[in-house]
């Protein structure tokens, strides 16, 4: 079995940018495109042939790649797997698709996989989720920082009633209610009634909408 059935090695299989590779049953390379071969730290694909992933990755990651692998020969059927490559400065978190090899006589004889780089997106995503936290907590210590007061406001605003009907449950005047309504949002960095909506539903405060 020198290479996957049915797969077409041309040159945009061997140039794909994407680490495509296959072993046998024993862990022991068939096979690999430029791009898994580059990764490892070959000069070329046909230098991968024969060896196996406790010869061109670290212990540790050899034995995640090895149990990965044995999943997939024991159950015969594909996964999807993260696992990281430590052979560079920077690990590098590869998402993996692993496909049983099965023969025609429906017998296993190996694994293929692609892996591609996840890193830099996991990355960014991280900042992004490190980010909303930061502006969540922002906006949550801002909404506890508003008087019992601007609180009544807010629920009133929320409810869509007018300044007439405020003032008038409120017992205050509507320059005093523009006045809160003015520090209101300020202090949670909105600008008018629709924006005051969003914050209330981004920050789980639905309490204060009866209809929603």
């Amino acid at each position: 079995m020198k290479h996957p059935k049915n797969i077409s090695l041309n040159n945009s299989f061997f140039n794909s940018r994407t680490n495509i590779y296959w072993k046998n049953n024993q862990g022991v390379y068939l096979g690999c495109n430029l791009s898994h071969a580059l990764t490892l730290g070959l000069n070329s694909p046909a230098a991968i042939v024969g060896k196996n992933d406790f010869e061109l990755l670290l212990n540790e990651d050899a034995v995640i790649c090895r149990k990965n692998d044995l999943y997939v020969l024991d159950a015969a059927k594909p996964d999807i797997i993260e696992e990281t490559s430590h052979l560079k400065e920077i690990p590098r978190i590869y998402q993996s698709h692993k496909i049983p090899l099965i023969n025609k006589k429906n017998v296993v004889m190996g694994v293929f996989g692609i892996s591609t780089d996840i890193t830099d997106t996991i990355s960014a995503q991280k900042k992004t989720e490190t980010y909303r936290e930061a502006i969540a907590l922002h906006e949550n210590i801002a909404f506890n920082n508003l008087s019992p007061q601007e609180l009544k406001v807010v629920k009133m605003l929320a409810t869509g009633k007018p300044r007439k009907i405020i003032s008038k449950e409120m017992g205050i005047s509507i320059k005093t209610i523009d006045t809160y309504r003015t520090r209101i949002f300020i202090k949670l960095n909105i600008k008018n009634n629709i924006e005051l909506l969003h914050f209330i539903i981004r920050n789980n405060l639905r309490n204060l909408i009866p209809w929603l």
